[in-house]
């Protein structure tokens, strides 16, 4: 379960970002003042893609791959800051945004951008690039490409962000699994994949053994803190049964779903 954290102070709107511009803002944690990313989801976008359990799943299950995450949180946004914002750009963006809790992460100070530039041994210095691979493919993240790599980099270490666009999912994803078919947006297009694919063979022979040891030991039971947690806060249940049954299909098949991986980097 996330801790739930009360935003004091409005810091500004971060240009470096995805679709949506977030927040740098201070909270309230019980224990002192820490500063947080905070994504203000328009209420739209919460309907349609169903944004904050994107954020909150992959966040949980980053932390079962062993994968890199600032820490998270849900925060709430009172009267008393809302009044404080001063600012009209994020006054509009949080008039148009939805009511409920929203979704944040520990500010990394320091941080850039991933520069998809780099070379594959300078990238595997930073974070396992194979196991990022396949744990996007495991969560149908579309969103981790040249254009926006969402990896924030401190220190030569690369932290996860943004999985609002995860969990693309529909009543076809297992069969399409089954029969071998994948979207390319979720494998060719990653900003991964032709590191690995141009890998000397020795080194790609040893790709995913590690991403499928996790997958084989994923604790899908161990979701269902979050999912009631977000059902306790207002937010739609009706993807719960479908992400669990591609989670624990995936898991089933772990042999299978390697072989698709080492299929996309040939």
């Amino acid at each position: 379960m996330l801790p739930l954290y009360r935003a004091t102070a409005f810091n500004g709107i971060i240009d470096k970002g995805g679709r949506t511009k977030p927040w740098s803002i201070l909270v309230d944690t019980g224990k002192g003042y820490r500063p947080f990313v905070v994504k203000v989801f328009s209420a739209k976008m919460v309907h349609e893609s169903d944004s904050v359990t994107n954020e909150v799943l992959g966040y949980a299950l980053a932390k079962q791959f062993d994968l890199p995450m600032p820490e998270a949180a849900l925060i709430e946004m009172n009267m008393d800051f809302q009044l404080k914002i001063g600012d009209g750009q994020a006054q509009m963006a949080l008039d148009d945004a939805d009511k409920r809790l929203k979704f944040g992460t520990e500010l990394i100070e320091g941080n850039y951008l991933f520069d998809p530039s780099l070379k594959s041994w300078q990238a595997a210095k930073m974070i396992e690039t194979d196991t990022l691979f396949a744990f996007d493919n495991l969560i149908r993240n579309a969103d981790r490409g040249s254009v926006r790599p969402n990896l924030l980099v401190k220190s030569k270490s690369a932290y996860l962000i943004d999985h609002e666009q995860a969990f693309q999912l529909d009543n076809n994803t297992i069969g399409e699994f089954e029969a071998g078919r994948w979207e390319d947006k979720f494998g060719r297009h990653h900003i991964f994949r032709n590191y690995l694919a141009n890998a000397r063979k020795a080194i790609k022979n040893e790709f995913f053994n590690s991403f499928e040891e996790y997958l084989r030991r994923m604790n899908v039971v161990g979701l269902n803190i979050y999912f009631q947690q977000l059902m306790r806060e207002g937010y739609s249940a009706e993807r719960h049964e479908t992400i669990r049954v591609w989670l624990n299909h995936c898991k089933q098949n772990s042999t299978n779903f390697v072989a698709l991986l080492k299929k996309l980097i040939t």
